[in-house]
């Protein structure tokens, strides 16, 4: 035991080591070459060649992000840079680095040149980065190269930033656990070298003005298919649907035992668990064990999430820590009712008993108590679906997102655009 400590030690401690190499390395590599190379200018009115980088883990996150910007006004072409290409968007092109490059350099490497060459073949004048590991990293070097501008999209919130991102998801962050002071330092100033940063709600704006960043912030939802995701009508055949990656990090194990307690107390429960990712298996066999394999479907990825969306009395979702997910306000823009984790920027549209309900406990009871307040009273129920509808289709529709990137953008043109 004592042997295994002291290797997860060192383990933090070499990534810890690798992370603030990095981190300033970059620090020094954009200074320098702001000094060596004049920023193009962008002219008002006109409009912008954009290019986004990211790991898309569906074709739903994908939609909900790009066709925003792409159906901006001010956009004139945009290009995805990411591991294979999704479906096809208007003014939208995908380039995908070639699978050998990624064998030989490794894929942040790989993502890297590959933005890089696409950047100044496409002649892209903004350069968008998903997660500031590594992909808006990735936009900040190659735009201070070209002479661009840069914008992270911090999509899942301060938790890839807070401590110096020991709890997000990214795999050299991830090592480095607990909470480092110096890196989170660090990652605030290369913030700070952003052109424009986008976040998803209030929280994460006041985070970020609480560590004196304020002038290049910009609250920009995803952008939801309203067509797509709207009420069914006549009754709604699940009682429960959560919808995202099947991993650790999205409170799979707490959703899988509320699901369990939720079946157990009411047999002729129907939920839908719609995603895939390491712990599916798992949970399928925890239903299984548990008795309510029946009660709980477990299809996988799909294509027709909003179908589910429209059939769904309550969605549930216990993230420890979220941006403003997706799922939920295309669940919300459906009418499913939303009982919810309180992170993030979740509370920007889920209000307690007046659009769905916000959980701040991790336990179980409490999910479970408010998910049946919802079921057991139909008229309630209702209410709370008709009103989460309105707020998330007026805060996510998507011709309201693209005229906010228009905002961004146009500001971004300015003379007095930001030069950090």
């Amino acid at each position: 035991m004592t042997g295994g400590n002291e290797g997860a030690r060192v383990s933090r401690l070499l990534a810890k080591a690798a992370a603030f190499g990095l981190f300033t390395g970059v620090l020094t590599f954009v200074a320098a070459a702001r000094l060596l190379r004049r920023r193009s200018s962008l002219e008002a009115q006109r409009p912008l060649r954009l290019l986004i980088t990211g790991t898309f883990h569906n074709r739903g996150w994908l939609r909900a992000h790009a066709t925003p910007i792409a159906r901006a006004d001010r956009v004139e072409s945009l290009v995805v840079v990411t591991d294979a290409p999704l479906d096809p968007l208007e003014k939208t092109t995908y380039v995908c680095p070639p699978q050998w490059l990624t064998r030989v350099l490794t894929r942040a490497p790989a993502r890297l040149l590959q933005v890089g060459l696409t950047a100044w073949r496409a002649d892209s004048e903004v350069l968008v980065g998903y997660h500031i590991m590594p992909n808006a990293l990735i936009c900040l070097v190659v735009a201070a190269l070209l002479g661009r501008r840069a914008v992270y999209q911090m999509t899942g919130g301060p938790i890839q930033l807070a401590g110096g991102g020991g709890a997000s998801e990214n795999a050299l962050q991830s090592r480095i656990r607990g909470e480092s002071p110096l890196l989170e330092k660090l990652l605030v100033r290369l913030v700070a070298r952003f052109d424009a940063i986008v976040v998803r709600g209030g929280a994460a704006a006041a985070f970020l003005a609480e560590r004196g960043i304020t002038d290049t912030v910009a609250i920009i939802p995803g952008g939801i298919d309203l067509a797509a995701f709207q009420p069914a009508a006549g009754a709604r055949s699940y009682d429960v649907v959560f919808a995202g990656r099947l991993v650790q990090s999205k409170g799979c194990e707490l959703l899988q035992e509320i699901l369990i307690r939720l079946a157990k107390r009411r047999p002729e429960l129907r939920a839908a668990v719609l995603g895939e990712g390491p712990m599916r298996e798992a949970m399928m066999a925890a239903f299984g064990s548990a008795g309510v394999s029946h009660n709980v479907e477990m299809p996988g990825r799909r294509n027709d999430v909003h179908a589910f969306m429209a059939q769904s009395r309550v969605f549930l979702l216990t993230s420890p820590s979220e941006g403003l997910s997706i799922a939920l306000l295309e669940a919300m823009c459906a009418g499913a009712v939303p009982v919810v984790s309180d992170v993030g920027e979740l509370g920007d549209v889920v209000r307690n008993g007046e659009t769905g309900f916000l959980v701040s406990s991790r336990r179980p009871d409490d999910y479970e108590q408010r998910v049946l307040e919802v079921l057991n009273d139909d008229v309630y129920r209702e209410a709370l679906s008709k009103r989460a509808c309105e707020v998330a289709r007026g805060h996510a529709g998507l011709a309201a997102v693209s005229r906010q990137w228009d905002v961004l953008l146009e500001r971004l043109s300015a003379p007095a655009s930001p030069q950090l």
